[in-house]
């Protein structure tokens, strides 16, 4: 079972000769979900989530959402799952009352996924997931040909792939990988949706040698996405960035040392917006206490 509630209030000024603004925003969530067993391998999956949105301006919202499953456990090592759910997104106090780009009549946003997928924790451990969402009303941010960007409504939008990812551990070496295959579609407007690429993958190496100190390094990248600004369709490129961090771990702590963008690659996933150089950052954690576990 799960409670969360959250208020927002923000005081915002156009100007300075502007009168005072004041806005609230208060989103409340309840949810339950519980794993009944059929029998050894059969399991049944079931649950609802209970959402509420009280708008400073518009109507109040409640959404209930379900969410049904089956899982199929084959053996210890490798089971299966076949799942149903649905989900709403609010709008964000920025996306609805930003004096640059919001819209106070945006809409909730429902989604509907359907997955199946499957588990391996043998040899290595591995998932393995398919899945295909259907959402309506999808929150995005369109870019507006002045730059600027405006938050809207996109009736109809589908999100179909699949994920894999592994991991193995050989002895003080650990290597995790994964790679996301998503074809996502503007139905509305019968169009790939913004920036999203077809693939995204990471690989993660790293040491660790007897809890005295750890080095990791990982790769991130992705291919290519278009973006629409305008009447005018903008290709992004692909791009793949290492990054490496080594840490000392300390009786009642570590100190570390990170460097992002290793080799000082410039790219960008959005138009305007360039990703940060080659970043280095050093610090240090402090643990009080003792661990109780």
């Amino acid at each position: 079972m799960s409670f969360n509630g959250r208020l927002d209030q923000v005081r915002q000024q156009g100007s300075v000769s502007s009168p005072w603004e004041n806005y609230k925003h208060q989103i409340f969530s309840f949810g339950v979900e519980d794993e009944w067993k059929v029998t050894d391998k059969w399991h049944l999956i079931g649950g609802f989530s209970l959402d509420h949105l009280k708008k400073q301006i518009g109507e109040d919202k409640t959404t209930l959402n379900p969410l049904a499953g089956l899982k199929f456990i084959l053996n210890e090592n490798l089971n299966f799952h076949l799942s149903f759910s649905q989900k709403s997104r609010f709008p964000s106090m920025r996306a609805l009352y930003s004096s640059v780009g919001g819209n106070p009549d945006l809409r909730d946003e429902i989604g509907t996924t359907l997955e199946v997928g499957g588990t391996y924790t043998g040899l290595f451990q591995g998932n393995i997931n398919l899945f295909t969402s259907n959402y309506k009303d999808l929150i995005v941010a369109i870019r507006q040909p002045d730059g600027t960007k405006k938050f809207v409504n996109i009736g109809q939008a589908k999100i179909a792939g699949f994920e894999i990812d592994a991991s193995k551990r050989f002895g003080s070496f650990n290597v995790q990988t994964n790679y996301t295959y998503l074809k996502a579609r503007n139905l509305t407007e019968s169009r790939p949706l913004d920036l999203i690429p077809k693939s995204q993958g990471s690989l993660i190496a790293s040491y660790q040698k007897d809890n005295n100190y750890s080095l990791a390094l990982w790769l991130l990248g992705a291919s290519g996405a278009k973006i629409l600004i305008g009447q005018t369709l903008i290709a992004v490129p692909s791009y793949i960035t290492a990054n490496i961090s080594l840490e000392k771990h300390l009786k009642a702590g570590s100190i570390f040392l990170k460097v992002e963008n290793l080799f000082n690659r410039g790219y960008y996933t959005e138009p305007g917006y360039p990703a940060p150089g080659r970043r280095l950052e050093a610090g240090f954690s402090l643990r009080i206490g003792t661990n109780p576990y």
